[in-house]
């Protein structure tokens, strides 16, 4: 290897070791690190929860429904430690949506959600036009739609 070789190897194993390689990225229920895909849709809404999380667990039901009366596709991001503890909090309560899993919060404090709930509410180019960091109360916004 030549010089300049081994010193840009050196350097992004340097980059990597001090976390400034790849950004965080949740995993789906394959394992995989995936990127939430929100542009190219009307609207997208990514919500940010956990199953420890009172007010996330009393607010994520009336998300749900309000995603799907309104037609909104949903993204949830689970800062839980396994998808076993999400699928029994889903079964529990009877609730279909799709789940990625953020364990360790990295990816919900890179997309400025270190507070739980937040909801994030994509344009179609991607943008983020409404943040709400806290419980919302889905059944009254839909009733403002």
């Amino acid at each position: 290897m030549r010089r300049s070789g081994r010193f840009a190897a050196s350097f992004l194993s340097a980059l990597l070791a001090f976390g400034c390689g790849a950004p965080p990225r949740p995993i789906d229920r394959s394992g995989r690190a995936v990127t939430p895909q929100v542009s190219g849709r009307p609207s997208t809404i990514v919500h940010f929860w956990a199953t420890w999380c009172v007010p996330c667990r009393e607010e994520l039901p009336q998300l749900v429904a309000y995603a799907r009366t309104q037609r909104i596709p949903l993204i949830t991001i689970a800062n839980d430690r396994s998808f076993d503890d999400v699928d029994r909090f889903l079964r529990e309560r009877t609730l279909s949506v799709e789940v990625l899993l953020d364990r360790d919060g990295k990816y919900g404090r890179a997309s400025h959600a270190d507070k739980l709930p937040t909801t994030l509410i994509y344009d179609t180019r991607g943008n983020v036009k409404e943040r709400f960091t806290g419980a919302v109360d889905w059944r009254a916004r839909a009733l403002m739609n």
